[in-house]
């Protein structure tokens, strides 16, 4: 199990999210953005989100650029298809922290505690059917064929074949979970359930530290190998009693802990 920390360090940098203030992994990013809308002049826009990481939605991103930063916008979220009226399964209030400038927020819904499967569709609201939001815009993308995403987005209940939401969603996953059979020595099998299926084996003395974001219960930890779900692998027996995890190579989570034997 030979490789260097700065490996697994450059590795994870690369593959950090861009937008990682929250504690859930990104689901689905669409990140361009070329279009302000005023939303003193629309009260409803739906957008539909295809769901791609099983779990518990924490909550969605927008672009705004308020003219007041008093001024809340109303946004909620939906099951199903788009158009909605009606009661939302949640709903709360977007500020931005300051005015003039154009910036990502953060909107929680995690209390509302929706879990989804891949390929469920919900639907981020912004508005409220009825009343406009002077003081606050709204960015988006448009374009034709729209690049940015497929899902459809609908402006007062009327499908709009140009424009987009701009935004991103967090998902709340487990953890993955490392098992090991075998001891030191000889053979030893290493097999990981849950996350993304692509994996860094990483291991070193029993401790804490965290590297480039990911908490290990290990210090000085080394990349010993990349990995699927399972690996077997010839492990040297001075590497007994050093702590191995797996680590998420796409949602940067970490697995539990094991010592080898």
């Amino acid at each position: 199990m030979k490789l260097s920390l700065s490996a697994f360090a450059t590795a994870a940098l690369c593959l950090a999210p861009t937008l990682s203030a929250q504690s859930g992994v990104v689901d689905v990013s669409v990140t361009a953005d070329n279009v302000f809308y005023n939303m003193g002049f629309f009260n409803d826009l739906q957008q539909n989100v295809r769901v791609e990481t099983a779990g518990q939605l924490e909550g969605f991103s927008i672009r705004m650029a308020t003219q007041d930063i008093n001024v809340g916008l109303p946004v909620a979220i939906y099951n199903g298809l788009s158009p909605h009226t009606g009661p939302p399964l949640w709903s709360g209030t977007a500020f931005a922290s300051a005015q003039g400038v154009t910036e990502w927020v953060f909107v929680d819904c995690s209390s509302a505690n929706l879990q989804y499967n891949v390929n469920d569709v919900f639907v981020i609201q912004v508005g409220d059917f009825l009343n406009f939001t002077p003081g606050v815009d709204l960015i988006l993308n448009s374009g034709w064929p729209n690049p940015f995403y497929i899902e459809d987005f609908h402006e007062a209940g009327n499908p709009q074949n140009l424009t987009r939401l701009t935004f991103e969603t967090y998902m709340l996953v487990d953890p993955p979970v490392l098992t090991v059979t075998g001891a030191a020595g000889g053979f030893v099998t290493f097999d990981v359930a849950g996350g993304n299926g692509n994996f860094w084996l990483v291991y070193g003395q029993a401790g804490s530290s965290t590297v480039r974001g990911v908490d290990l219960d290990m210090v000085n930890p080394a990349l010993g190998a990349t990995m699927g779900t399972s690996l077997n692998v010839n492990v040297p027996a001075g590497a007994a009693g050093l702590t191995v995890q797996a680590i998420d190579m796409q949602w940067m989570l970490a697995s539990n802990p094991v010592v080898l034997q």
